[in-house]
């Protein structure tokens, strides 16, 4: 092979290769415009824990550029500004990556200025054509607003099922009453008649014009092995209609 050979050879892939490059950074530049306006702070990191690559509300949440954090390592920028809990909970994640289980996704609950965050952590593993890996990639996304819906939700139904059951109480209180209320009560009149009454030795029986029983003495309770009164109001009929009498049993 001669030198012009490798020459023309050399200029005959160069342009291949600048168009490569040049899809390479376009498509970089698209896929930072695109994390950039999404709301999910994005970050890659090698295995060793630097920082390759952030974007802008990954950025802002540490209160820096993109260009200051990447180059950084992720241990040290995590344990300023998120605490021990969030590294030492995205280190055990780390160690469950593998070329069967690519991807990892849990949620870290956190407590800033008083104020409860919840937040759904993504991470895939980038590895090489030997199933080595060479990038880690993590997405952060808050569900904070999605917790407080679901707990909003579990307070509703368990306030809807406690509403429930006072309803079927007060129903059955209603049920209650009403079987109360069927039930004949005494006046004041009735009770100091029944007292007046029960001074007798005789049985009396005190009936209305219809045949129904109105009032009774001891004597005749006994006589009817009646313990109570009320019971056996309504419950006799006569054949005659004559006006209110009290009938007398030796």
């Amino acid at each position: 092979m001669t030198q012009n050979t490798t020459a023309l050879r050399f200029q005959s892939v160069q342009p291949i290769v600048q168009r490569a490059l040049q899809a390479l950074q376009l498509h970089g530049a698209r896929y930072a415009l695109l994390a950039d306006t999404h709301g999910d702070c994005i970050l890659r990191f090698l295995p060793d824990g630097k920082i390759t690559y952030a974007n802008l509300a990954f950025a802002q949440h540490c209160d820096r550029t993109p260009a200051e954090i990447v180059g950084q390592h992720l241990w040290s920028l995590l344990s300023r500004s998120d605490g021990a809990t969030v590294l030492e909970q995205l280190q055990l994640q780390l160690k469950k990556l593998s070329p069967k289980h690519r991807h990892q996704t849990y949620e870290l609950r956190s407590v800033r200025a008083g104020q409860v965050y919840w937040h759904e952590w993504r991470l895939s593993a980038l590895l090489n054509s030997r199933s080595q890996l060479v990038e880690v990639q993590v997405v952060v996304r808050d569900i904070t607003a999605q917790k407080q819906l679901a707990a909003a939700t579990q307070t509703t139904h368990l306030e809807q099922q406690q509403i429930t059951q006072l309803q079927a109480q007060v129903a059955q209180l209603q049920a209650q009453l009403k079987t109360q209320l069927k039930t004949p009560a005494q006046s004041p009149t009735d009770r100091f008649q029944e007292t007046i009454l029960d001074t007798l030795q005789e049985a009396v029986l005190i009936v209305q014009a219809d045949g129904q029983v109105r009032n009774s003495n001891l004597r005749a309770r006994e006589f009817w092995a009646i313990a109570k009164f009320s019971p056996c109001l309504g419950m006799w009929g006569w054949n005659w209609r004559p006006t209110s009498r009290a009938i007398r049993w030796p």
